[in-house]
């Protein structure tokens, strides 16, 4: 993957002049605990470094698995268990020279709430404007604050009347994106993840580069992380700021600001 990466980067910069590459992309088996980093994120750490380019990189979903919230325990664990050792970034978030994307919730409806207004059955877990059920917290090395923001990228709900299931983005609580079938005639997509939003902050670096062409790729960093709060929402979960810096970073990009 790292091989192909770089090449693909080298083959934009060189023909093309491109500055801000969007990568959604995780391996969910290589979490970050500490210590150096190694793979893709040294790939991305070191190009950054030699071409002065941008990469936007998503912070991860976590893995429904063994150590996941069960049932009910989904919404009464919230956020709490965002801090989970499991919740950590994965490769290759936590690539000092990147800017990495957590996932905000911006709906807390699903189609069949919408539909019904009066069914309680279909709860969510979190409120518009929290950490979605599913982002990954940091840190990176010796504590640099990752993710650095976040962006909508969906929300998930538990059905009451069916034992408490988890229900996915796919029920109306994900977010518009391009899709992988454009070819086919479909270019848009519903879903949830951390893939939705990193790409919402690259836009947002784009447009800075519209405006200053020659802005280098820290000036484009520094721009979005100084434009960027907590929501309210969001800023009273957590008892301390520091646990808050893991799983939100510096907030949301305030685009009129920006």
């Amino acid at each position: 993957v790292e091989n192909h990466i770089e090449e693909a980067v080298r083959h934009f910069v060189t023909e093309h002049g491109c500055k801000v590459f969007n990568l959604s992309f995780g391996d969910s088996n290589k979490p970050y605990f500490g210590g150096h980093l190694k793979g893709l994120s040294v790939t991305l750490d070191t190009l950054s470094r030699e071409l002065g380019v941008l990469f936007v990189v998503s912070s991860g979903n976590h893995r429904i698995g063994e150590g996941s919230p069960d049932g009910l325990e989904w919404r009464d664990q919230y956020p709490e268990y965002l801090l989970n050792e499991s919740w950590r970034v994965i490769e290759p978030a936590p690539a000092l020279n990147a800017l990495t994307v957590g996932s905000l919730v911006r709906h807390t409806q699903t189609y069949n709430s919408q539909r019904y207004p009066l069914d309680p059955a279909e709860i969510p877990i979190a409120q518009a404007g929290q950490p979605s059920p599913f982002t990954r917290n940091g840190h990176s090395v010796d504590g640099a604050i990752k993710p650095e923001l976040v962006a909508h990228g969906g929300n998930w709900a538990i059905h009451a009347r069916a034992n408490y299931a988890l229900l996915d983005g796919l029920t109306g609580l994900g977010v518009v994106s391009t899709g992988l079938q454009f070819a086919d005639g479909r270019p848009f997509q519903v879903d949830a993840g951390t893939s939705m939003a990193a790409p919402q902050v690259a836009h947002l670096a784009a447009s800075i580069l519209h405006e200053h062409p020659d802005a280098t790729a820290n000036f484009i960093r520094a721009q979005l992380c100084l434009n960027a709060a907590i929501p309210q929402a969001s800023q009273h979960l957590f008892e301390k700021n520091k646990a808050l810096s893991r799983v939100c970073g510096y907030g949301e990009v305030d685009e009129t600001a920006l």
